[in-house]
């Protein structure tokens, strides 16, 4: 047999329809998950928490979203003087060193979505750790903080 005939018998058996219907069934579902996943970036749907480090760039992203979003709190966990030299629009200032920080997060709504950042990124990674103890259940920290915020020339309040 010819490779042509061979070619035209395996266009037309059902054995090729079934096998291109199955790659283009495998296609469609792999480009619906990936971009469901690019486009909820950071919501969380279920009961489980989401207690997560992300990036700066994630950081960003995640504050444009929820500019109207009652429930989304930027905290800045930096000392009174850290937090008044620069901080990001809307951010609350609880300072880490207080001694009464576990109490300030504790009085916090645990139901709220949160961005947490520090200096470096050291004292919102403990911070991080706190609010899971306590129960909150969406908290972002922003890793490397408030310098690798400003080394992507990102906008302060001053």
């Amino acid at each position: 047999m010819s490779l042509n005939k061979f070619q035209f018998l395996l266009r037309h058996s059902k054995i090729y329809r079934i096998f291109i219907l199955f790659y283009i069934v495998i296609i469609s579902f792999s480009s619906i998950s990936c971009s469901n996943s690019e486009t909820e970036n950071h919501v969380n749907n279920s009961n489980k928490p989401v207690i997560s480090d992300i990036s700066v760039v994630e950081s960003y992203n995640l504050i444009k979203a929820n500019s109207k979003n009652n429930n989304f709190v930027i905290l800045d966990i930096r000392t009174p003087g850290e937090y008044n030299s620069g901080y990001i629009e809307n951010a609350v200032n609880i300072d880490f060193y207080n001694t009464d920080f576990l109490t300030q997060l504790n009085e916090l709504d645990k139901t709220k979505k949160y961005l947490i950042y520090c200096r470096s990124g050291n004292r919102s990674g403990k911070a991080l750790a706190k609010m899971k103890e306590l129960g909150f259940k969406e908290v972002y920290n922003m890793l490397g903080g408030i310098i690798k915020w400003n080394s992507n020339s990102y906008p302060l309040v001053k």
